[in-house]
């Protein structure tokens, strides 16, 4: 089985269950920040986002749906202008398969929502491009 969209937002939202199992835990009858709608289920990307940035899903990698999923670039946020975007890494351990997806959202910063309220994502490949860049002298 291929690695492809749909089967990482399945992995993902795996994650934020268990996210919200491990924060009803730890702070019982408090507010679960990015609860998943099970009538309607649909990944946060500011939550698959904030669980890799920091908690208990930020040492990388994490297995989810059987994959392996890990953050490996991003770019973004205050001063860098409205672009913001996320790399993930996913592997598919019974393939040996692995493929890079793009979580392109955006920044602003007198926006309610955060930054993938409503991202698009797609498989990505690495290419490198040469730049030239002007020092001063």
């Amino acid at each position: 089985m291929s690695i492809t969209v749909e089967r990482l937002e399945g992995a993902m939202l795996d994650m934020l269950r268990e996210r919200n199992k491990r924060d009803r835990a730890k702070y019982p009858g408090d507010y679960v920040e990015y609860e998943v709608d099970e009538e309607y289920p649909s990944v946060d990307w500011d939550g698959v986002d904030d669980s890799f940035s920091w908690g208990d899903f930020s040492k990388e990698p994490v297995h989810f749906g059987g994959l392996v999923v890990s953050k490996v670039d991003a770019y973004g946020g205050s001063d860098l202008g409205s672009e913001y975007w996320m790399i993930l890494r996913v592997e598919d351990p019974k393939t040996f398969e692995t493929a890079y997806f793009k979580v392109d959202g955006y920044y602003y910063s007198f926006a309610d929502e955060g930054p993938f309220s409503e991202p698009d994502v797609f498989e990505v490949k690495q290419a490198e491009k040469t730049v030239t860049y002007w020092s001063k002298v």
